[in-house]
């Protein structure tokens, strides 16, 4: 039934996880295959929010990214797919206006760039419209992660002090958003969490 493609898809892409843990990669592939169809059947029927579909759609590109890594041979279509997974997870999440999943969705473009070689203007571009979209979302955690990344591309680059400033951004905004971080340092005014 209609109602039931967002959980269709939702099984297929915890399927695929499933295969690529235990070594079958073609069963990975054929999964995110039919999770991709029942998401997009999700997505144009309305059984799906554009949150929701923006959420599996980088799950569905996580998957393709780890198929990538330990198939060669399905290497260059997987990362194909992953590619066109993160640009329809940000074109519905900006859609929807849903700037924190908008920002994980170019965010994890933007690491998937940079993971390919000589593609950093790509990633830092990206990884930029990331920050962006997290400070708009006042989302602290994804400002740290893509401060981290912009960090790591500026060191690739020789950019050192724009590296550790960005470094010194996202350690300050996880001190910020992890008070139990605190506890570590003896901080013993910090409440335990459950």
């Amino acid at each position: 039934a209609v109602g039931d493609t967002l959980g269709v898809a939702q099984a297929e892409a915890n399927a695929a996880r499933a295969a690529l843990a235990m070594g079958q990669n073609q069963t990975a592939e054929r999964a995110l295959h039919r999770g991709r169809l029942a998401l997009t059947t999700a997505l144009t029927t309305g059984a799906s929010t554009a949150a929701e579909a923006t959420a599996l759609g980088i799950h569905l590109a996580h998957s393709e990214v780890e198929l990538a890594q330990l198939d060669p041979g399905a290497r260059p279509a997987a990362l194909l797919r992953a590619y066109s997974d993160l640009m329809e997870a940000t074109r519905t999440a900006e859609t929807a206006g849903d700037l924190r999943a908008a920002s994980y969705a170019l965010g994890s473009l933007g690491a998937l760039y940079a993971e390919e070689g000589g593609r950093d203007k790509e990633a830092i571009f990206l990884t930029r419209r990331a920050l962006q979209n997290a400070e708009r979302a006042q989302a602290a955690d994804l400002l740290a992660r893509w401060n981290a990344q912009a960090g790591q591309l500026a060191w690739r680059n020789g950019q050192a002090d724009q590296a550790l400033e960005a470094y010194r951004r996202a350690v300050r905004l996880l001190a910020q958003t992890r008070p139990e971080a605190g506890a570590a340092r003896g901080n013993a005014d910090v409440a335990f969490r459950q």
